[in-house]
């Protein structure tokens, strides 16, 4: 009987071509769609999740409150680590990591005995428990021990190669900063699917701070190892009992005010903790080492992969019951032959189960092919594995959506009644009509959505990188080095790059916006006892001036005066001090570190239009602007602004500078603008991939409607031959046939609006500071397009039905 139901569906699904070419289309690309985005959902879902007691690990991140803001930040001060261990028995064990130290100096002996030269990026400081506590491959060392004492370096495996290629660099001498540290051990590099990111560690011993006392001022990450079945809550219940104990003494001596006083106005801290596996997917990045995920667009995602998934069986469902006016003579002959009702279901499902066959099987291969691309896309190496799983699950899969697909066609067809089709009399009832404009409703409402999301994407991404960030981003060339200790090298060059015909200005700098060395400090302003939390850069004379600054009040910083206790205060920082005449006033800068509660006063020497030196994800803070005078000039960055298409020619001549004056240091730079676009890698991706999908999903809803207006027009055949025998035209008949398709587009579009615009609202847009406005263009245009598309997809069968002779359609009556 089975073979018999095969057959019969093979002889079906042969006679009727194009509607199968059009399910296996559709099936094909839906689930190819949807297998995409579930690797992708997975990868993003799956970080951290394969160390060794990953549920027990969680991350102490600090919420610093004030009476104006709330700041969530990844670092909390080192101490802590230790007081949790010995004072909460929930607390297995700790450990701290900090940096990233970037653009580290490293030099060691060649296999020739000469001496080589680089700089490093991704360098961290970890303490002797991290690799006891995370469970990182060690091909080398003892991982108990190799952090264990100063001096002491571990290398990830991509590192030992790149700096040593084949030979063993366990136990080799590398100088870094002044010091000379012994490789104790090698590691592998941290996988992908997780939110560490660091190229060597060094033992956190080497560095004199860590081995003071400090619990008020954030310099590490911490991590957390609990005891099995302890709960986390009830730990950070401890919390404020521990702040009192141990923060308070260190604020206190910091600052000279009291620590009750200083909670009574609305300040504090609050510890709280993260679970690892939530660490990548958190708003606020708290992981800290490279850019963190969006839990609420991997939800988009996934409503997007099942919501393709459901167009495609759609299609299939619409198709089928459209056709059931040429199956009803068919079910009559075979239910007055004895065919009982089970039996007609299961001859429709073994048709879809066919067509779901070879849909899944052409999926397979446009998946094997589209991956590679799609990784490119995402900057991923997703990978599907053909195992006996996935056999099963491809397996799985097809009766899942041969059922899903087939299922009510089948209770549809096997109902009619065998009198009435056999006597001629059978048509489509309206409740069936219904059902089918509604499905299509729903498919060109998921696919109008998503292309309206699509759009609002794009649109915000054009904004981010047209925005006016307060300074000019364009022709700046950035040399990072080891060199913020060297500021007579750093002068020197400053003063040879100056005399380059191709260069406009340069400047030094401790800080640079989006790049780094902007942190959080205390200040008091001598008409407030309150202290304040601000960022802070410390910047070179002419920096202001090179980057395009715009003073709005008093002057820059200059060469020709000491500015080593002059600062420049922001509009924003003028206005939480409540400054009206800023200029001449005088702030105080309040040390936080070890207790030292050292005071520099600072006097206001301009104050400079906001501008934004984080990303457009954050609001411009207060910015409070010291010299770098006051720490002897030193530089991290040489910035220097190029006339326009000079590039190749001004990066040859400052790279002869550079090695003229120090043959051994690596040069190495960036583009400031190709830095501004970097942070904004992840929304550009996402917007590519939501394009992607919409333009598939409406792809999958149109050879759908294609499918669909082409058994519409065979129905209405003979209605047509006889409006055009009573004198109807060729665009009579092609409105006749469009306009039930053209209700449909247009209800859609309606529903989409609302559902479209919240999405963005609330769950994309939000997350910016900056942002577009979604215009009531960008809505009316999808809603046109959509249309346009529509209409062309069934203008050929509109318009074939239109001009055909009438005599074909009545030739039988």
């Amino acid at each position: 009987m089975f073979k018999n139901y095969i057959k019969v569906a093979f002889r079906n699904l042969n006679r009727q071509k194009g509607y199968t070419l059009i399910n296996v289309l559709g099936l094909s690309f839906g689930m190819t769609s949807c297998i995409l985005l579930a690797l992708f959902v997975k990868s993003e879902l799956s970080y951290d999740k394969d160390f060794v007691d990953a549920n027990q690990i969680h991350k102490l991140v600090l919420e610093l409150k004030q009476p104006d803001q709330t700041i969530v930040q990844a670092g909390v001060p080192h101490s802590f680590a230790s007081v949790l261990v010995k004072d909460c028995p929930e607390v297995e064990r700790a450990t701290n990591i900090c940096g990233p130290f970037d653009d580290m100096r490293i030099s060691y002996k060649g296999s020739d005995k000469s001496e080589l030269n680089f700089l490093e990026d991704g360098v961290y400081a970890a303490d002797n428990h991290f690799f006891n506590l995370f469970s990182f491959k060690v091909l080398k060392g003892d991982r108990k021990t190799m952090l264990l004492h100063p001096k002491s370096m571990v290398l990830t495996e991509s590192t030992a190669k790149r700096h040593f290629g084949d030979e063993d660099a366990f136990g080799k001498l590398i100088r870094m900063s002044g010091d000379v540290f012994t490789v104790t051990g090698i590691c592998k590099d941290p996988p992908d699917n997780s939110h560490f990111a660091f190229n060597l560690l060094i033992s956190i011993n080497t560095i004199e701070r860590f081995t003071i006392d400090n619990f008020n001022r954030p310099d590490t990450y911490c991590y957390l190892k609990l005891q099995e079945g302890s709960n986390p809550a009830l730990l950070e219940s401890k919390f404020p009992a521990m702040v009192d104990l141990y923060a308070a003494a260190d604020f206190e001596q910091a600052n000279g005010t009291s620590w009750t006083d200083y909670k009574k106005a609305g300040n504090g801290f609050r510890y709280f903790l993260r679970p690892l596996t939530g660490i990548y997917l958190d708003p606020d990045n708290i992981g800290g080492m490279k850019p963190s995920g969006n839990i609420i667009l991997i939800r988009i995602l996934m409503a997007i992969a099942v919501l393709i998934f459901i167009i495609a069986c759609i299609n299939f469902i619409n198709l089928a019951t459209a056709r059931s006016h040429e199956r009803a003579r068919e079910v009559g002959v075979r239910k007055a032959l004895g065919s009982f009702k089970q039996q007609l279901i299961f001859q429709f499902l073994s048709e879809s189960f066919l067509v779901s066959l070879m849909g899944v099987g052409l999926s397979v291969l446009l998946i094997i092919i589209a991956l590679p691309h799609f990784n490119l896309l995402v900057e991923k190496s997703l990978q599907i594995k053909f195992n006996l799983p996935t056999i099963f699950g491809f397996i799985g899969l097809t009766i899942a959506l041969g059922l899903l697909s087939g299922l009510y066609p089948s209770f549809v067809l096997s109902s009619f009644k065998p009198v009435s089709v056999l006597k001629g009399k059978f048509t489509a009832t309206s409740k069936g009509k219904w059902i089918r404009s509604g499905l299509v409703v729903f498919q060109f409402w998921v696919s109008i959505t998503l292309i309206i999301c699509t759009l609002v994407m794009l649109q915000q991404s054009k904004f981010i990188s047209q925005k006016d960030l307060g300074f000019n981003k364009d022709e700046l060339l950035v040399i990072e080095g080891d060199f913020h200790m060297k500021p007579q090298f750093t002068r020197h060059l400053v003063e040879e790059i100056k005399q380059l015909n191709q260069v406009v200005s340069v400047a030094g700098s401790l800080s640079m916006p989006t790049m780094g060395g902007i942190y959080p400090q205390q200040y008091q302003s001598e008409d407030s006892p309150e202290v304040r939390s601000m960022h802070t850069m410390e910047i070179g004379d002419e920096f202001a001036e090179t980057m395009g600054f715009k003073l709005l009040d008093g002057k820059m910083f200059s060469a020709s005066t000491n500015d080593s206790l002059s600062v420049i205060l922001n509009e924003s920082a003028v206005k939480t001090f409540g400054l009206s005449d800023p200029i001449g006033k005088k702030i105080t800068f309040i040390e936080q570190t070890y207790r030292s509660g050292e005071r520099i006063t600072f006097t206001v020497i301009g104050v400079i239009k906001d501008f934004n030196y984080q990303t457009l994800h954050e609001t411009i803070t207060p910015l409070v602007i010291q010299s770098n005078e006051i720490i002897f000039s030193r530089m991290s960055y040489v910035v220097t602004r190029l006339k326009p298409s000079a590039n190749a020619t001004a990066i040859a001549q400052i790279e002869a500078k550079c090695k003229d004056l120090a043959p051994n240091l690596p040069f190495q730079f960036r583009f400031l603008d190709n830095v501004v676009e970097s942070k904004y890698r992840k929304e550009e991706q996402m917007g590519k991939v939501f394009a992607l999908f919409s333009g598939l999903s409406i792809f999958i809803a149109l050879i759908g409607l294609l499918g669909l207006s082409t058994y519409t027009a065979s129905l209405r055949s003979k209605e047509i031959g006889i409006r055009k025998v009573f004198g109807a035209g060729i665009l009579d008949v092609f409105f006749l046939l469009t306009r039930g398709f053209t209700g449909i587009v247009l209800i859609s579009f309606l529903l989409a609006i609302p559902i479209s615009w919240y999405i963005m609202e609330t769950w994309w847009l939000s997350s910016f500071a900056f942002r577009i406005q979604i215009g009531s263009w960008t809505i009316v245009s999808v809603g046109f397009a959509s249309l346009a598309v529509a209409l062309i997809s069934v203008c050929y069968q509109s318009i074939k039905a239109s001009v055909t002779n009438p005599i074909y359609s009545l030739r039988n009556e």
